[in-house]
């Protein structure tokens, strides 16, 4: 008899439990609050990794903090960029570097490379010539 009782008390209070109704989310005011703990856990997982590693930097538009709550966005707009600080030192120093290269090349030649020069285009008139008239050219060992 004992054992009866708690099968009937235990088959009411499944039927009498509480009912969890799940609705589609909608846009509007919340009439009612429910208070409670819940666990949100997505319907799959993707793992991102970058390239660089680095600090997340938040683009400007989003970087207000509580006042992007709400915005939308488009495709192909930057939400966020990771800032690395290693890559930036050396962007700035190949930066650096080519700009020194483009003003060295903006300088006139020294009188020395503007004599070999003239020294290897006299060469290669004689180199010319001497393919002209048959005869053997020359080299050095």
């Amino acid at each position: 008899m004992g054992a009866l009782l708690i099968v009937i008390c235990g088959v009411a209070y499944y039927f009498f439990m509480p009912v969890a109704e799940v609705a589609t989310v909608r846009r509007g005011t919340a009439i009612s609050a429910v208070y409670g703990t819940v666990r949100i856990e997505p319907a799959f997982v993707v793992h991102v990794r970058a390239q660089n590693s680095g600090f997340i930097q938040l683009a400007e538009e989003f970087s207000a903090g509580r006042g992007a709550i709400g915005k939308s966005v488009t495709k192909g707009q930057l939400l966020a960029s990771i800032a690395d600080e290693t890559t930036a030192r050396q962007l700035k120093q190949a930066q650096a570097d080519l700009k020194a290269a483009t003003e060295r090349a903006k300088l006139p030649l020294p009188a020395s490379a503007r004599t070999s020069g003239r020294i290897r285009e006299c060469a290669r008139s004689r180199v010319r010539k001497s393919k002209k008239r048959g005869e053997p050219i020359a080299r050095r060992a």
